[in-house]
């Protein structure tokens, strides 16, 4: 009879914890996430539950595209797995054909909005954003400004030339140096 209680007890236990855990009441643990499919193939990305450590798949559809990006509220210490999808067409995981497709795992930690970047070959780069929403404004309101008057200016250039249409060539930035020394 005292065991079948005690488990009871336990059991009660165990079900509160979820709540405990996530408790709305302390501000400080509230966290916020971005994580951004830059690997090449779809991705899926699923909360683990603290205790049954089931998991709960936080993107809407079958999958988060390769490049896009997962947008959530979270908590300290919640813990996130990202799983690596065959391709529709060969079911093989794309990176060298390799047959089993990969886990990784992060845990949110003490920086308020943190960012996971899931990169080619599968790494994970989970960082923290630097850049206030403000800031980020005013470099893209800044970068347009730019961007307008380099087209104004070759447009008048090209119009002196009595030439009518504008060819723009796009180069895009160089790898990443570190990479290449790694």
């Amino acid at each position: 009879m005292m065991s079948s209680v005690l488990l009871s007890l336990l059991i009660i236990i165990l079900n509160l914890l979820p709540h405990i855990c996530t408790s709305e009441e302390d501000p400080d643990r509230h966290r916020h996430i971005y994580i951004v499919n830059f690997s090449g193939h779809p991705i899926s990305v699923s909360w683990i539950h603290p205790v049954t450590r089931k998991r709960e798949i936080q993107h809407d559809g079958p999958h988060l595209a390769n490049g896009a990006t997962l947008s959530r509220n979270s908590f300290k210490t919640h813990e996130f797995e990202i799983t690596e999808l065959p391709s529709t067409r060969t079911n093989l995981c794309l990176d060298g054909g390799i047959e089993t497709c990969r886990n990784e795992y992060f845990t949110m930690d003490e920086r308020k909005d943190q960012v996971v970047y899931v990169r080619a070959g599968f790494v994970l780069d989970h960082t923290v954003v630097t850049t206030s929403p403000k800031q980020m404004a005013e470099w893209i309101a800044a970068v347009t400004i730019i961007f307008q008057t380099a087209l104004v200016l070759a447009w008048m250039k090209a119009g002196k030339k009595g030439k009518r249409t504008l060819k723009i060539k796009y180069r895009p930035p160089p790898p990443d140096r570190k990479k290449k020394e790694e």
